[in-house]
Formats: C-alpha cells, sequence, structure tokens
C-alpha cells in the first residue's frame, strides 16, 4: 500500500474516531489493520502519524454548542480536510480509500450519522461515480439476500444470493465476495465462513477485505485455486461481442541449422485466460511466441486466430496481436534518443489539432 494512502487513511480513520469519540477502540482497530499490512517498524511508524492526527483533528464537543451548530462545524472542517487529501491521490487511490474508510467505520461497530454523512462527504469530493460508491457500500455491508449490486461476485458451492454473479467452486463451506470497479480496475474481496483460503501461503482472515493484485491466486485446501483472471473474466465476459480464440495445432519449428526448436506443440487459449509459458532457459519459450506472435511461421502445423491461419491469412488479422519482448529493443544513446524523438514528433504530427 502506498504512502499517499496509508498517510490518506491515517487521517481518516482519526477524523472518524474523532467525531464519533471512540479513540481508545479505534486506535486498536488502527493497530490491528497496520499490522496485517506492514512490518513492525511501519506499524509504528503510521500509528504515530494516526496519533499526530488524532490531537490535529480535534472534533471535541463544547459544552456551549448545540448538536446543530456542532454538526455543521464540523462538517466544514471535514469538507476542508477531504478536500486537502484529494488533491494527493489519484482515482484508483481514491477508490481504495473510501474503501477502508467503511471497512473501518463498520467493522467497528461504531456507525453513527455524523461518520455516515463523513463517508458521504468523502465520496462526493473524491468524485466517486454514484454506482462505484453504491458497490462499496454494499461489498462492505454484504447481505446474503438483499445485496444486488453489478459490481457483486460470490464464490462459493452453491448460490445462496441469485442477485449477483455467480462462480461456482466446489469444497467451500462459506463463500468469497467479490468487488470489481471497472473505471479503475480495482478487485477487492472477503472471506466468510469455515472454509480455509490462502494468499501468498498467508491465510485469509474471516470478513478482513483484501485487494487483488493482478495475475494473484487465492488458494484453498480442497478448493480449485481463484485466479485474477476468473474474477475479471465473470465481470468482462458479457462486453466481449466477439470472443478470441487462439488454436495451437501440432506446430513444430526447426532453425536453419536442422536443429529442432519446437516440439510438436497443441493447445487451445481464450479470451479472458492467462495462460503461463513456463520452462528453464533455452527450452524454446521465445521460440514458441515469435511463432505465436506470427514472427516466425512454424515448420508444421498450424496458429489460428478465430479460425484463421496467422500466417496464410495474415492480412484478415492484422491490429490483433500485441507483442512486448523481455529485451529492450530501442537503441541506446543518443543516435536510440534522437530516434526516439523524431517517432514521438511524427506520431504528434499524424494528430488531427
Amino acid at each position: 500500500m502506498s504512502e499517499q494512502i496509508l498517510n490518506a487513511l491515517m487521517q481518516l480513520f482519526a477524523i472518524v474516531a474523532n467525531v464519533d469519540e471512540e479513540i481508545v477502540t479505534s486506535r486498536s482497530f488502527v493497530h490491528i489493520f497496520l499490522a496485517e499490512e506492514l512490518d513492525a517498524n511501519q506499524t509504528e511508524k503510521y500509528l504515530h502519524v494516526y496519533d499526530d492526527f488524532i490531537q490535529q483533528h480535534n472534533f471535541r464537543k463544547r459544552a456551549k454548542d448545540g448538536a446543530i451548530k456542532r454538526t455543521s462545524r464540523n462538517s466544514v472542517k471535514m469538507l476542508r480536510i477531504a478536500a486537502e487529501i484529494n488533491r494527493s491521490l489519484t482515482k484508483p487511490q481514491k477508490q481504495v480509500a473510501l474503501l477502508r474508510l467503511v471497512e473501518y467505520v463498520y467493522s467497528r461497530k461504531v456507525s453513527t450519522q455524523e461518520n455516515r454523512e463523513f463517508i458521504d462527504v468523502i465520496a462526493d469530493v473524491f468524485n466517486i461515480e454514484s454506482n462505484a460508491f453504491q458497490g462499496i457500500m454494499e461489498f462492505v455491508c454484504f447481505h446474503e439476500k438483499d445485496s444486488k449490486h453489478n459490481s457483486l461476485l460470490e464464490v462459493s458451492s452453491t448460490a445462496s444470493n441469485t442477485n449477483i454473479k455467480h462462480l461456482k467452486r466446489h469444497g467451500i463451506s462459506g463463500k468469497l465476495i467479490f468487488i470489481y470497479l471497472s473505471g479503475s480496475g480495482l478487485v477487492a474481496f472477503k472471506k466468510t465462513g469455515n472454509s480455509e483460503f490462502f494468499v501468498s501461503g498467508v491465510p485469509l482472515k474471516d470478513q478482513r477485505i483484501y485487494l487483488m493484485k493482478k495475475g494473484s491466486s487465492i488458494k484453498g485446501i480442497i478448493a480449485s485455486p481463484i485466479y485474477y483472471s476468473n474474477i475479471l473474466m465473470c465481470f468482462t465476459q458479457d462486453s466481449i461481442t466477439v470472443p478470441i480464440s487462439l488454436q495451437v495445432n501440432n506446430a513444430t519449428y526447426k532453425f536453419s541449422n536442422g536443429n529442432v526448436g519446437i516440439q510438436p506443440i497443441s493447445f487451445n487459449a481464450n479470451s479472458g485466460e492467462l495462460t503461463g509459458v513456463m520452462g528453464g532457459s533455452g527450452t524454446g519459450k521465445s521460440t514458441l511466441l515469435s511463432i505465436l506472435n506470427g514472427s516466425n511461421e512454424p515448420s508444421t502445423g498450424q496458429v489460428k486466430i478465430n479460425g484463421f491461419d496467422l500466417y496464410s491469412e495474415k492480412n484478415l488479422l492484422n491490429g490483433l496481436i500485441g507483442f512486448v519482448p523481455q529485451d529492450d529493443l530501442v537503441v541506446g544513446g543518443p543516435v536510440g534518443l534522437a530516434k526516439l524523438i523524431l517517432q514521438c514528433q511524427a506520431e504528434f504530427w499524424k494528430l488531427d489539432p
């Protein structure tokens, strides 16, 4: 988690604790939250940051103030602080900060009208779309029967809520609830029930919200792994009007000296899937990718995309394949820089004024 988000969260947490006067209880929650995200030194560092914000943002009641005057004064102060935080965060960071703030408020089971209004202020100042805000609220306060937002997904052996998306996984006694916010690509999840799940070998805690990183996976003792691509596919498959499929049929490759580069290989890959090519140095990974991206025609066999041969019908597949090599192909030094500048200028000149 970035320094900007952590500083923003410590300030937001301190405001909520001051408003509902649950400073001692809140500090213990903040300590647990930080300990799960950071090492011991960083935890202490940001706990001190939180303590400083507690002193700085003083929302204590004044005896002469009535409830309306006090709420009005606090709202003005909250709005100013939210505006200051807003300038330091990107859109994805704002969504993460709001998600963590809502989790913080409702996990302490000390939800008041005033801190709910503060959440509304933050969402408004951060310019969080109403649909995304509603999705975050339903995700944090997930109800097995009533939640129905289109950004939610349940992973379980049997669907308990037919109003949201469902991914079936055998061997799960509880469930995993996911949220996907398309505007930023944010994927978060939480576990409920008795099934044990792990991310990078670390067990997941019940009702704790986790962010899912691209390329990561969630593994269970009995259930098959849940990959980031599985989750993304559940949310994006409806938007794929023409699915793309790659078929490799008994493809082989021999170098000009007769050495075998690729033994016969066949496999299929489809839109939304993540396919890994693994092997030691010199086993043919780069050679295989050069066949798949249209650079080197296989000696035998075929490579097809949606039924079109990648080599004999190449003109029908223009612009469909992108390839990022492991080596930097930009020439270094002044010559390479000059070429790069000229290329950028040429691209800009193509743009309409």
